[in-house]
């Protein structure tokens, strides 16, 4: 994932609980990378991008490049946040305490 990047991202392994790097995707045209964490049975996935970037992720584009393994997106959870260089969103069929946990391991790999 870091050399697929133009940027300084943290593309954790393994994200608490037990969900695992499944698949790396640089987003066409975009300055983000989509990294897709599953556990056997649901998925998550991370979007990373630089503040800095010109070419950003919209809010329109997280629905077109997120990927669940449930048909209906009912019970999709979605976490926002940053820090002084990257913005991050984890979209999931997960609890929102589980996308938390994911979020501090995320910030804490920093």
């Amino acid at each position: 994932a870091k050399e697929t990047a133009n940027f300084n991202l943290v593309a954790p392994l393994r994200l608490h609980p037990g969900f695992e790097l499944d698949q790396i995707r640089r987003i066409d045209g975009r300055d983000a990378l989509q990294l897709l964490y599953t556990n056997g049975i649901n998925s998550v996935s991370l979007f990373e991008q630089p503040l800095d970037g010109q070419r950003g992720l919209s809010r329109h584009d997280f629905r077109e490049y997120a990927v669940y393994n449930k048909l209906e997106q009912e019970g999709v959870t979605i976490l926002a946040w940053r820090d002084n260089a990257l913005s991050y969103v984890l979209i999931g069929n997960a609890e929102l305490s589980q996308l938390m946990n994911m979020s501090q391991s995320i910030s804490s790999a920093r």
